[in-house]
């Protein structure tokens, strides 16, 4: 183990003392994600048994999910590449094992299409639209027209998408990844600590 008895906080990508900080800060959002998702199961079945008063929820629920996961997304990539940030989010990449092809990844570009979400709206509505356009859909995706049918807001159950100012997002693998890291976030809890990378530390 290398000796850290003469380092500053400022050696250290995170001092280990405050690491359990990181951890509680993302339980926070990987278990508001696992929440989301139950409600989504739930009333995804509800409306399979033709109940479809709750497509609103089951929208908003996927909504959440993406835009939780993006936040999420912010402890592996930061925005800022100022050294605090970038070398704290090269440690947590480390910890949890994510690679470059991680399905997280992908939100680093969409946070910025759901933070910026009322230009973005600004900017899609300006043009003119034709169609069939729908301001929330929740179903089988059948019509592989993309050119018919404009959406707003929708989720298609069969192929586990979300598609927002026509914007397709899948939810399946970002979901499936954010289990995994709940279930470590939830062992290092119990631990106090990230997986030792001393030997990364410096």
């Amino acid at each position: 183990m290398n000796d850290k008895s003469n380092n500053t906080i400022n050696d250290w990508k995170i001092w280990y003392p405050y690491e359990v900080f990181y951890i509680e800060s993302m339980l926070t959002i990987t278990r508001a994600v696992k929440a989301d998702m139950i409600i989504l199961k739930h009333y995804i079945e509800e409306m399979t048994s033709l109940n479809a008063n709750n497509i609103p929820v089951i929208i908003d629920c996927v909504q959440n999910i993406i835009t939780r996961s993006a936040s999420l997304s912010r402890y592996f990539w930061s925005i800022s590449n100022k050294p605090i940030h970038s070398l704290r989010a090269e440690l947590l990449r480390d910890a949890f094992d994510i690679k470059e092809n991680n399905a997280l990844k992908e939100l680093k570009m969409i946070r910025n299409f759901i933070e910026h979400f009322d230009e973005k709206m600004d900017s899609y509505l300006n043009a003119p639209i034709s169609g069939n356009i729908y301001t929330t859909y929740v179903g089988y995706n059948i019509n592989s027209s993309k050119e018919v049918d404009k959406h707003f807001r929708a989720y298609f159950i069969n192929d586990w998408i979300f598609k927002i100012l026509d914007k397709q997002i899948f939810i399946k693998p970002i979901a499936f990844e954010v289990i995994r890291i709940n279930d470590l976030l939830e062992k290092f809890r119990r631990n106090g600590k990230l997986p030792r990378l001393e030997n990364k530390q410096n």
